[in-house]
Parts: C-alpha cells; sequence; structure tokens
C-alpha cells in the first residue's frame, strides 16, 4: 500500500514539473473528489471546479516546480478509500514579470522559494489505478520551523 502511494506520487511530481492544469487533473478522480487545502491558501477547495480553477489561475506564476515526496505510509480505510500520509519537499521559481490572475505584478516574481510539508492523501482504486481523492498540505508550526533554521544556521564545525 505504501508502495503504490509513493509510486503514483512520483508520478504526480513529474507531471506538476509540466506546469499545467492538464498534466495534474489525471491523477484525481474528480467525480469522488473531497477536498484540496495547499499551503498557501486560507481555505479547503472542497468542489472540484473551484479547484481546477485555482491550478489554472496559478500557472502563469511559475517558471519551474519540483516536488519530492517521500516516507509515504497508508493505511485502509472502510470501504476500500485509503488514507496516505507523506512527506513532501516543494521549490519552485516564480517567472520574471509574472502577473496575479487579476493582472498586477506579482511580487515575487523571478524569485524561488521552497519548504517542507507533512501531506494527508486520500485515494481510491478506480479501473485498478489509484486516484487522488484529497489532499491537505501541513508545514510545520513556526517554532518548529524556526527552531530547524537556527539549527541549520549555525557555524560548520562550532
Amino acid at each position: 500500500m505504501s508502495e503504490a502511494i509513493a509510486a503514483r506520487l512520483a508520478e504526480y511530481a513529474q507531471a506538476w514539473s509540466g506546469l499545467a492544469t492538464a498534466g495534474i487533473m489525471p491523477f484525481w478522480a474528480a467525480d469522488r473528489f473531497r477536498f484540496y487545502k495547499a499551503e498557501e491558501v486560507p481555505d479547503y477547495f472542497t468542489h472540484w471546479e473551484d479547484v481546477t480553477a485555482y491550478w489554472a489561475g496559478n500557472e502563469g506564476l511559475y517558471e519551474k516546480i519540483s516536488l519530492r515526496f517521500g516516507a509515504a505510509q497508508g493505511v485502509a480505510l472502510p470501504g476500500g478509500a485509503l488514507a496516505g500520509i507523506v512527506k513532501m519537499h516543494w521549490d519552485t521559481r516564480f517567472l520574471p514579470g509574472a502577473r496575479e490572475a487579476h493582472g498586477m505584478p506579482f511580487p515575487y516574481g523571478g524569485k524561488a522559494m521552497g519548504g517542507d510539508n507533512a501531506v494527508l492523501t486520500m485515494w481510491e482504486e478506480v479501473d485498478g489505478v489509484l486516484m487522488l481523492t484529497g489532499w491537505s498540505e501541513t508545514p510545520d508550526a513556526p517554532l518548529m520551523y524556526m527552531t530547524e533554521l537556527y539549527y541549520e544556521a549555525t557555524t560548520p564545525g562550532f
């Protein structure tokens, strides 16, 4: 189960590197969609049309996206669904001159950023293929994150 989730997430990461909503959508069972929560938005998406509109609205922002997944664990749920938890590292570089969906200049155009999340995933098997039905990204709490940065900032050999 965990290996199947890890394999599917490796394919999903490759789809994200294509920077297009059309490449991401085939990993989802749209008719069984439950929720989507990205760390950068305040609310959950609970309607398929809303999450695909969100993805499409971001397409013009990115020059490059990289996702790496690890430590996948799966748990079988009643009714045949699977819950998966996984660690995700993401990196993105924004296009120079990028514009937000409403046309205003994107303030981070030309810059790169990255981070780490735990991700709760929901899956169902459809025609023999694991398909996503839910996704929720959870970054570490600010205290945990800042503590880790302080440890990483220590002078080597101190």
